[in-house]
């Protein structure tokens, strides 16, 4: 049964396409700036599930880089090897039996005191 609403799933999609009412959106991210305020550092937090966290791989994947401005990421460490953005990466690790997440003690030691509470 359960192959059998995959299957449909996909000609739902394919019909969807066929007829142009589903179409490529060629949207980049950017992250504003007004000119007012001068930001230096950014911090992105990726999800921790891996699904969640190849869509916003995926969305992120042309972010717009500014210059001189640091980019900071927290990412899951089971998925820092499929992590290709460039900039600070920094580890969670995320337990699923007790439902915790701890953060890698450099970043909060010395990254958020010093360079993003700034």
């Amino acid at each position: 049964m359960m192959k059998f609403k995959v299957f449909l799933t996909k000609l739902k999609f394919f019909y969807l396409k066929l007829f142009g009412k589903i179409k490529k959106m060629d949207v980049l991210v950017e992250i504003n700036q007004s000119k007012d305020s001068d930001i230096n550092n950014i911090l992105l937090i990726f999800p921790l599930k891996e699904e969640s966290f190849r869509v916003a791989l995926y969305a992120f994947r042309n972010l717009k880089r500014k210059k001189n401005t640091n980019y900071y990421y927290l990412v899951n460490s089971i998925h820092k090897n499929h992590f290709h953005l460039s900039g600070n990466i920094y580890d969670v690790y995320y337990n699923k039996k007790n439902d915790k997440v701890d953060i890698d003690k450099y970043f909060l030691n010395d990254v958020i005191k010093t360079k993003i509470l700034r």
